[in-house]
């Protein structure tokens, strides 16, 4: 059984959860977009509809970008966790450097899925793979945490590639 690293179960809660890392995989694989599932309430399942936070974890240093409770016209921006109370607005995710190197080489080994998403949980005994998402997962989940649309960076340049190519396929 997983347990979460000892920073993570401080921060948020000493249950598992995953970081969804975003990889683009087109002349080599690229970490566009991570983000942290943190625990909160009573839920034992880190997805964001049941009660969660979300962060937007910035992907070359694992630091904690932005935090997010709730959907819609619901959701809040909060720095704090609701229940320990810890910081995570600017906190730093642990083996942040191996988490991320992971999802870069396990997306490596799969060159011909264009877009994965990979979930990565940070546990007290290392990262590991818990999920892949084939085709880069539920785009609701890096739009709320970033507050930004997917289209925009590298994600947007990547399909207007593609549609450029099916356009001169077509005809």
């Amino acid at each position: 059984r997983l347990g979460p690293h000892p920073e993570l179960a401080a921060l948020a809660s000493p249950r598992l959860s995953t970081v969804r890392m975003m990889v683009l995989n087109e002349g080599g694989a690229q970490l566009i977009r991570a983000s942290w599932r943190v625990p909160a309430g009573d839920t034992h399942a880190d997805v964001l509809w049941r009660g969660n936070l979300l962060a937007q974890i910035d992907s070359e240093t694992g630091l904690v970008l932005r935090v997010v409770q709730g959907r819609g016209l619901d959701c809040q921006v909060v720095e704090d966790h609701p229940e320990t109370g810890a910081r995570l607005l600017g906190a730093e995710l642990p083996m942040w450097a191996e988490a991320r190197a992971l999802a870069l080489r396990a997306a490596a080994a799969a060159p011909k899925l264009a877009l994965t998403g990979w979930d990565v949980a940070i546990t007290d005994a290392g990262p590991v793979i818990v999920e892949l998402e084939p085709d880069g997962g539920d785009p609701a989940v890096t739009q709320l945490a970033s507050g930004q649309g997917l289209l925009d960076g590298a994600y947007g340049a990547f399909v207007e590639r593609h549609r450029d190519k099916l356009k001169k396929k077509k005809s």
